[in-house]
């Protein structure tokens, strides 16, 4: 398995967590804009089980065994860990971040670099205009989660509940 950062520490697994009111916090505070930060708190909720499941600060399954992320995150990575993934169970080399708000941090620009937010447009996995909540789901589940330009998510179990995060998104970063 490829280490996309073999100059970097592997860490023993620790399993974090962060109250979701102190990551709401840290993006209300941010400059990111407010169709970003809506993205990436719906990103971060669905990617670390609501800040109860990190990955040695990694909050949104973001992995180490294929390419190296952009260089602009390098200072935010503390090392590797060689963990099972959640969803398909395979071992599976992760980033791990010096902090909660390292990742959180990674997110912002992660969301932002890939036009994976309401007004943006995607280009990495798909092409895609996301003009609507419904379209950031579908574009999340094909950039971020399966890779799949194709991929379809299922209307009840994932763009419902994903609408219902995006709402609630919505209430705490408002239009200015």
């Amino acid at each position: 398995m490829n280490n996309a950062y073999p100059e970097k520490p592997v860490l023993p697994y620790e399993k974090t967590s962060v109250p979701m009111e102190s990551v709401i916090a840290f993006l209300q505070a941010s400059d990111a804009s407010v169709a970003v930060k809506r993205a990436a708190y719906c990103f971060f909720r669905l990617e670390s089980g609501n800040g109860k499941k990190g990955v040695n600060n990694n909050y949104a399954g973001i992995q180490a065994d294929g390419a190296r992320w952009p260089a602009l995150y390098d200072d935010l990575i503390a090392g590797t860990v060689v963990q099972k993934e959640n969803g398909t169970r395979r071992t599976r080399i992760f980033v791990a971040f010096h902090t909660w708000a390292d990742s959180v941090n990674f997110t912002i620009g992660n969301t932002r670099r890939r036009g994976l937010y309401v007004g943006g447009r995607t280009s990495h996995i798909t092409e895609m205009d996301v003009r609507t909540p419904t379209d950031l789901c579908i574009a999340y589940k094909r950039e971020w989660v399966t890779g799949k330009a194709s991929y379809r998510p299922n209307n009840i179990t994932e763009v419902k509940p994903f609408l219902s995060i995006y709402a609630k998104a919505v209430t705490l970063f408002p239009n200015p």
